[in-house]
């Protein structure tokens, strides 16, 4: 085993030291860097649950307002969820055909209706 001087040893200690104090500085930086995204991300979801509840009742009066009279007392708005407006209507017959032949002209109906277009991405029909 070869000898090694005092001060060969101190410097294979310093850089010893110096790799692991920075190992750990990159440690922590990563651990802050995440729990700032984690703290962002938590106050975006936060206030897009927020958004959601508020605008039910704004979907119901924009539903109201598309489909008219007829339509609207056999359909009711359940929620707004992930772009989609669910719809709960009441007659099967009246689901399929709102589904089959309608769904797309009462998307770009409620679009039109609305600020940002890209909200909606589509109608969900739900039989009651």
């Amino acid at each position: 085993m070869k000898k090694y001087s005092d001060e060969e040893l101190l410097n294979a200690l310093e850089k010893w030291r110096f790799s692991i104090s920075n190992k750990l500085k990159k440690e922590s930086y990563k651990k802050r860097e995440t729990s700032a995204i984690n703290v962002v991300l938590k106050g975006i979801k936060k206030e897009f649950k927020k958004q959601s509840k508020n605008t039910h009742s704004d979907w119901n009066i924009i539903w109201d307002k598309v489909v008219g009279e007829e339509i609207k007392n056999f359909t009711k708005v359940k929620r707004w969820h992930n772009g989609f407006l669910e719809i709960i209507v009441e007659n099967p017959t009246l689901r399929s055909e709102l589904d089959a032949f309608y769904k797309e002209s009462l998307i770009e109906s409620i679009r039109e209706t609305i600020d940002d277009k890209k909200l909606l991405r589509g109608i969900k029909f739900i039989s009651n």
